[in-house]
C-alpha cells in the first residue's frame, strides 16, 4: 500500500484526544453529504494502513469507517445486481434542449418591457409591449419543471433519495447557480445605485438596509423595497424562498402524487391563485391601467406589488411547474404510443394572450398571467416535452431545440441580471442625465438590445462558466452543504483525503489554528502529493497533444480516462503510477502512426470518444496498416517456427514397421514432458517406407519389432 501519509505521525497522537462523538459526527457527515464509493474506498485504504494503531482502534474511527464503507458496497452491490425477470429495467431520461430554448422566448419580451417607453410613444404598443409581469410566471414554470425532471424517478412515485438527501446542500446548489452573478453585478454598480439613492435624499440608514435585502435576496418580502437597486432581481428573491422548500416540503410529497392527484393539486394550487388574483383585480377594477399605467402616472402599488412579488405566488407557479413535469413522467407506454398535441398551437394561445391588454375589458396582469397564460404556458411545455419523445417531432419543437436557441436560452439567465443596470446607464433620467446629457432616444433602443446581448454573451463565457468561480462556490458548498463539516477537525482530515476536495487543501495552516499541526502536517504532504500528481498529467496531455495533434479538450479527456482507469481510487502511487506510465507509452506509440484509420485520425474525426481509448485493446485502436503489418509479422514468425530445420534423424536397421515389414528406419530421442536427471528421453522411431511414426521406451534393450504406440508425425 502507498499512501503518501507519514506513518509515525498517525500512530503519535493524531487521535489521541479524539472523541467516539467526534467520529460518529464525522461518519454523519459522509452519510449525508458525501456519501461517494470513491471516497469510502479511500477511507477504507486508510483505514487498513492504519489498522495496527492501539490509539486509533481505541477511539473506534477504523471499525466506523469499515463498518461505512462496507455498508456502502453493500448497496453499491445490490444497485448492480441483475435484477429479477420481472423487475422493470430502469427508464433514463432524455435530454430536453427544447425548455432550455424556451428560456429565451420569455426573457427577450421582458428585457425589452422593462425600457419599452424609451422605443416608442405609440400607447398601443406599449400596452401590448409592458407585460413583463406575465412572461415572467413562466420561468417559475420551467424552473419548476427542471428541477422535477432532475430530482423525480421516471415512471415511479418517488424521488431520487441521493439527491434530496441532503436537503441543505441540495437549497445552496441551487443558490451558488446563481448568486455569483447577482453578488458581483450588484457589487459593480452599488456605486451608482448609491449615487441614485443620494441623489433622491435617502439616508445612510436606508441605503444600508436596501443593501442588505439585495445582496441577503429578501427584497421580494417587502413590497416597498422589492425592486431596489437591480429590479429583476426580486424574481431571484422569490426563487430562493422556493428552493428552500423543494427538498424536504414540496418534491418529495408531489412526486409520491398519482396522476389523479397531481391533477387535483394542481386544480387547488389554480384555484387558491385565481382566488387572490380575483381579489386584488377587484380593488383594481380588473384595468391595466391602475397598474401599469404607460402615461407616467403611477399609483401606491403595495397591494399590486403584493400580488406580483410575493414569494408565496412564485411557489405556486413553480408547483405547477412540478405537476407538469410529473404529469409527463408518468404517463403509461399506452399514452406514450398517442399521437401528442402539436405545441405550436398552446404557444401561439399562450402569447396571444397578451392581446387582452388591447381589448376593450383591458385586463391586468395578474389576471392574464394567473388564469391564461400561466396555464396555457405549462400545456405547452407539457405538449413540447411528450413531441420531443417521439420519432419525428413538430417544427416547434425542433426550433426550440437547435443549437442556436439552446445558446440564446443559455444567454437567459446573465441577460436577465445584467439588462437592469446596463439599462439604467442609459435610460434613467439621473445617471442618463449626468453620463450623457438626456437619456437616449428611441433610435438607440436596439442598440442597447445588442448590448445587452453581447455582455450577457461574455458574462456566460467568462464567469458563469469560469472554473475558478466554480471552485470557490464549490467550497461554499462544502462549507454550507455538509453540515458544518469544515469546522470537525475529524471532518477536516477526512476532507482531506479526498482528493475532489482540493479547494479545502488551499489553506492547511488553517488548521493549526485548531492546534491540529500533525494534520496540518499530513495535509500538506497531501498537497504536496497531488501537486506533483498534477503537473504529472500536465505533461501526459501536452504529450497526448502533441503526439497526436490533438487539441487541448481532447488530450485533456483521453488523459481523464488513462486516468480514472489506471487509478481508480484516485491515488497515483505505486504500481497505479507504474500502469499510468506504462499505458502512456502505449498510447503515445499508437499515436504516432500516420495514415487512413490510424487513432489520430480517428480522434480528430470525433469516430472514437477519448476518454474511452485508455481502456480500449491495442487492436481497436490500430489502423489498417498497423493490423496488415502486424498480421504479416505474426505469420512470418509462426512460418519461421514451423518450418525450422528439425535435427538429424539416426537411419537404423534394427527395428521393423509393423504395417509394411521393412527395416529401413529412422531414430530420435528426444526430452518431452517433464523429465528429471536420471529419466531416459523418449525414443521416437519412423518408417522410412511407408512413413508409419512411432513412440517407444527403454531404449537400452532394442526389440526387433517396433511397438505401435500412436501415430504421431512424418520426422
Amino acid at each position: 500500500m502507498a499512501l503518501p501519509l507519514p506513518g509515525p505521525s498517525l500512530h503519535s497522537g493524531l487521535f489521541r484526544q479524539r472523541t467516539i462523538a467526534e467520529v460518529q459526527q464525522c461518519v454523519q457527515q459522509l452519510r449525508q453529504g458525501l456519501d461517494r464509493p470513491r471516497v469510502l474506498e479511500v477511507l477504507d485504504r486508510l483505514a487498513d494502513f492504519v489498522i495496527d494503531s492501539v490509539v486509533l482502534q481505541q477511539t473506534g474511527i477504523v471499525q466506523e469507517l469499515k463498518k461505512l464503507s462496507s455498508m456502502q458496497k453493500d448497496a453499491d452491490a445490490k444497485a448492480v445486481a441483475v435484477p429479477p425477470k420481472d423487475a422493470k429495467p430502469v427508464a433514463k431520461k432524455p435530454r430536453l434542449d427544447c425548455i432550455d430554448g424556451c428560456r429565451f422566448a420569455l426573457v427577450f419580451p421582458i428585457v425589452v418591457a422593462h425600457f419599452a417607453r424609451f422605443s416608442t410613444s405609440n400607447l398601443t404598443a406599449l400596452k401590448l409591449l409592458t407585460q413583463e409581469n406575465v412572461l415572467v410566471g413562466g420561468f417559475f414554470v420551467i424552473s419548476g419543471y427542471v428541477s422535477a425532471y432532475t430530482t423525480t424517478k421516471l415512471g415511479a412515485l418517488e424521488v431520487e433519495e441521493k439527491k434530496v438527501a441532503n436537503p441543505e446542500l441540495f437549497f445552496w446548489q441551487r443558490v451558488m447557480a446563481y448568486y455569483p452573478l447577482h453578488f458581483l453585478s450588484s457589487a459593480i454598480f452599488a456605486p451608482m445605485f448609491i449615487w441614485v439613492e443620494r441623489n433622491f435624499k435617502a439616508s445612510w440608514n436606508m441605503i444600508a438596509f436596501r443593501a442588505f435585502l439585495n445582496f441577503s435576496m429578501l427584497q421580494a418580502w417587502f413590497p416597498k423595497e422589492a425592486e431596489i437597486w437591480n429590479q429583476p432581481t426580486w424574481f431571484l428573491s422569490a426563487l430562493t424562498f422556493s428552493n428552500l422548500t423543494m427538498p424536504t416540503l414540496v418534491l418529495p410529497n408531489v412526486a409520491n402524487l398519482s396522476k389523479k392527484g397531481l391533477q387535483k393539486l394542481l386544480a387547488a394550487l389554480w384555484g387558491v391563485s385565481l382566488l387572490q388574483k380575483v381579489s386584488y383585480s377587484e380593488t383594481a377594477r380588473f384595468h391595466s391601467s391602475k397598474e401599469h399605467p404607460v402615461d407616467g402616472k403611477v399609483m401606491m402599488p403595495l397591494i399590486w406589488n403584493l400580488t406580483r412579488f410575493h414569494p408565496i405566488w412564485a411557489l405556486f407557479e413553480m408547483t405547477t411547474g412540478i405537476i407538469a413535469a410529473r404529469h409527463v413522467m408518468l404517463d403509461t407506454e399506452e399514452e406514450k404510443k398517442t399521437q401528442p398535441m402539436n405545441p405550436i398551437w398552446l404557444f401561439l394561445a399562450a402569447y396571444s394572450s397578451l392581446g387582452l391588454r388591447l381589448t376593450k375589458f383591458d385586463f391586468n396582469d395578474a389576471i392574464i398571467r394567473g388564469v391564461l397564460f400561466v396555464p396555457l404556458f405549462t400545456e405547452f411545455l407539457t405538449a413540447m416535452h411528450r413531441d420531443a419523445l417521439t420519432s419525428s417531432p413538430s417544427a416547434i419543437t425542433k426550433f426550440f431545440g437547435c443549437k442556436i436557441m439552446a445558446t440564446l436560452g443559455s444567454l437567459a439567465f446573465p441577460m436577465f441580471i445584467v439588462h437592469g443596470p446596463v439599462g439604467q446607464v442609459f435610460y434613467k433620467k439621473a445617471i442618463a442625465k449626468k453620463l450623457w446629457g438626456k437619456p437616449m432616444p428611441h433610435s438607440f433602443f436596439p442598440f442597447y438590445l445588442a448590448i445587452c446581448l453581447v455582455i450577457s454573451h461574455f458574462t456566460n463565457e467568462y464567469f458563469v462558466k469560469n472554473k475558478k468561480v466554480g471552485a470557490i462556490s464549490g467550497k461554499i458548498l462544502m462549507r454550507r452543504g455538509t453540515t458544518g463539516a469544515s469546522q470537525s477537525p475529524g471532518a477536516a482530515f477526512v476532507l482531506a483525503l479526498w482528493p475532489s476536495c482540493q479547494a479545502q487543501l488551499e489553506q492547511p495552516e488553517q488548521l493549526e489554528s485548531w492546534g491540529d499541526t500533525e494534520i496540518s502536517s499530513v495535509v500538506k504532504d497531501l498537497r504536496s502529493q497531488w501537486k506533483e500528481d498534477f503537473l504529472l498529467r500536465d505533461q501526459v496531455v501536452k504529450g497526448f497533444c502533441e503526439r497526436g495533434g490533438l487539441d487541448r479538450k481532447q488530450g485533456r479527456d483521453m488523459e481523464e480516462g488513462l486516468f480514472n482507469s489506471c487509478c481508480p481510487l484516485g491515488f497515483m502511487d505505486g504500481e497505479e503510477k507504474k500502469n499510468y506510465t506504462r499505458h502512456y507509452k502505449r498510447l503515445c506509440t499508437l499515436l504516432g502512426a500516420a495514415g487512413p484509420g490510424s487513432l489520430a485520425k480517428r480522434l480528430k474525426s470525433r469516430e472514437l470518444v477519448p476518454s474511452q481509448v485508455a481502456a480500449m485493446p491495442d487492436e481497436d485502436l490500430r489502423s489498417e496498416a498497423q493490423r496488415k503489418q502486424q498480421s504479416a509479422a505474426r505469420n512470418e514468425g509462426l512460418q519461421a517456427a514451423l518450418l525450422a530445420p528439425a535435427p538429424p534423424a539416426a537411419v537404423t536397421e534394427d527395428y521393423m514397421c509393423p504395417k509394411c515389414g521393412s527395416h529401413n528406419c529412422c531414430r530420435r530421442e528426444i526430452q518431452t514432458g517433464w523429465h528429471n536427471d536420471h529419466q531416459d528421453a523418449t525414443l521416437f522411431v519412423a518408417c522410412l517406407d511407408c512413413f508409419l511414426a512411432c513412440t517407444g521406451h527403454s531404449i537400452g534393450v532394442e526389440s526387433p519389432y517396433m511397438s505401435v504406440v500412436s501415430p504421431l508425425r512424418f520426422l
